[in-house]
């Protein structure tokens, strides 16, 4: 539930902090559970700090990290069920399944992975947020 002194931001003010054309906003609304604006009486979208998280979470992953939408969906929706169950990942725990799901050791990779688990955090720093 939102309290009044809830910042929301628009799709345009999120459009252009992120870099990111709208559509690309609204398309990948419907890509990705993890971003969904709120609707305001006139129908508008509006961003909490949250949900901009999300998409610079899934920004990173698609034009940083160079996954497809669906490799992002799938890396994202592990870290989703794990925040939303009744203990948060430890920090241990996601990079366990990121370095037991890859191989190789570049820098690069090393890179991605902790993105990976900075974006795990997040989420479940804003999952804790509303308990």
């Amino acid at each position: 539930m939102a309290d009044a002194e809830t910042v929301h931001y628009s799709i345009t003010e999120v459009a252009n902090m992120l870099e990111v054309p709208q559509h690309v906003l609204r398309m990948w609304e419907c890509q990705f559970a993890s971003i969904s604006p709120v609707r305001g009486q006139n129908g508008r979208r509006a961003y909490t700090a949250e949900t901009v998280s999300a998409v610079r979470i899934v920004q990173e992953l698609l034009h940083e990290d160079g996954l497809t939408l669906a490799q992002a969906r799938q890396k994202l929706k592990g870290y989703v069920s794990a925040s939303t169950s009744s203990a948060p990942p430890t920090v241990s725990s996601v990079q366990d399944s990121l370095l037991d799901s890859s191989s190789g050791a570049n820098a690069t990779h090393d890179t991605a992975q902790l993105r990976a688990v900075l974006a795990a955090l997040e989420i479940a720093s804003a999952a804790l947020a509303h308990q």
